[in-house]
């Protein structure tokens, strides 16, 4: 046994009581859903988060996800786009919508006797700008696949020997990063953003798609392997994107 294995193993018998997991489907999350539902003394119970600002086709994702993971979820509901700063999507709204929401999770998690929170941050991520982490952290939220020096590879690669659904799953972002900074969010543009997605995802695009929310109208990001599909179809493209409320729409080459 690797010395990080014996880490994250010590980390989770060290929790005493229920523990609770921010589950999002991702690969980080459903590595350490599994290893806490294996490891740690008492019930572990990974909690997934709805609200506008997830895209329907994660939330259906994260259900699969659960397969080998050994344990079964919650689903918790909270509402960002009635908190002012999240709502206002200024250059610090991720800091705050992490901080809500793990604020709601905690609460959650100690109404049902839980007084610890695991999230799936690994090593990768201590190194990389991220706004949501410095929330994460202040809160008091367990990382042990970072404290363990687990990074993104070694996270997919343990993933991949356990067979669990996520393991080559790509990295994946809530609707809000998909409308530019200093446009509210509204659910109506969340909506439009996330039924672009799928809508291309329908014509067949099957690398990572991005559609952005601009100001004058929609940015499409697609993988190479998917741009020749955009140019083929890209009447039908601007046609179904109007429909969507979209009045201008580009692919960035």
């Amino acid at each position: 046994m690797s010395p990080d294995d014996s880490c994250l193993i010590d980390s989770l018998k060290s929790f005493k009581g229920r523990v609770c997991v921010a589950f999002s489907g991702g690969v980080d999350s459903s590595f350490i859903s599994w290893a806490a539902c294996r490891y740690c003394e008492a019930e572990a119970l990974p909690v997934f988060m709805v609200s506008e600002l997830v895209p329907e086709d994660d939330r259906d994702w994260a259900i699969k996800a659960l397969d080998g993971i050994g344990c079964g979820v919650m689903e918790l509901g909270w509402n960002p786009l009635e908190i002012d700063r999240i709502r206002a999507n200024s250059p610090d709204r991720c800091y705050w919508c992490k901080h809500f929401m793990y604020s709601a999770l905690i609460r959650e998690c100690r109404s049902l006797g839980s007084f610890h929170l695991l999230d799936g941050t690994n090593a990768d991520d201590l190194k990389s700008h991220r706004p949501g982490l410095r929330a994460i952290e202040g809160l008091g939220v367990q990382i042990p696949l970072a404290r363990c020096g687990y990074t993104k590879d070694a996270v997919r690669e343990k993933s991949r020997e356990l067979g669990l659904a996520a393991w080559n799953r790509p990295s994946q972002s809530c609707l809000a990063t998909r409308i530019a900074t200093g446009i509210n969010l509204t659910r109506e543009r969340l909506h439009m953003v996330d039924m672009a997605e799928k809508y291309l995802k329908i014509l067949g695009a099957s690398g990572k798609i991005r559609v952005r929310y601009m100001r004058y109208g929609a940015l499409i990001q697609v993988e190479d392997s998917d741009k020749s599909l955009l140019e083929s179809r890209w009447t039908e493209i601007k046609s179904g994107f109007s429909g969507l409320g979209f009045q201008y729409v580009e692919f960035k080459e």
